[in-house]
């Protein structure tokens, strides 16, 4: 087994985010892996929210990192990078359900889209 130290996130990942990661290790200084949700980075960006467009997203729960361009041009967050540490994957589902108008299975499945792994479901 290989010990990993750091993960460059996303599919495919962000070359600014393996060059900052790079710079900062041959510099003796501690990479900063985001974990915060890719919502911040709409507002900061200033980007309509899915949602109140009718909308879904996962941004709620997906690490940021990538500067949020798919929601900027009008597509739903699809938590390629992953989730945050420690997602409210429960009230995402809610979220999914009530707030998209998704099916409550269609919901439960988003949400394990990218995370199936940590939660256990796949083996």
């Amino acid at each position: 087994m290989i010990k990993v130290d750091y993960y460059a996130y996303g599919c495919p990942v962000n070359k600014y985010e393996v060059l900052q990661i790079v710079s900062h290790l041959l510099h003796g200084k501690e990479p900063v892996i985001p974990n915060h949700p890719v919502c911040v980075e709409c507002k900061r960006r200033e980007t309509i929210c899915r949602f109140d467009v009718g909308d879904y997203c996962l941004g709620q729960v997906a690490r940021a990192g990538c500067g949020a361009p798919c929601p900027a041009d009008g597509i739903p967050c699809e938590a390629c990078r992953g989730f945050v540490d420690k997602p409210n994957q429960e009230s995402l589902t809610k979220v999914l359900a009530k707030r998209a108008g998704m099916p409550k299975g269609w919901a439960e499945a988003k949400t394990r889209m990218f995370t199936a792994n940590q939660r256990g479901d796949a083996k």
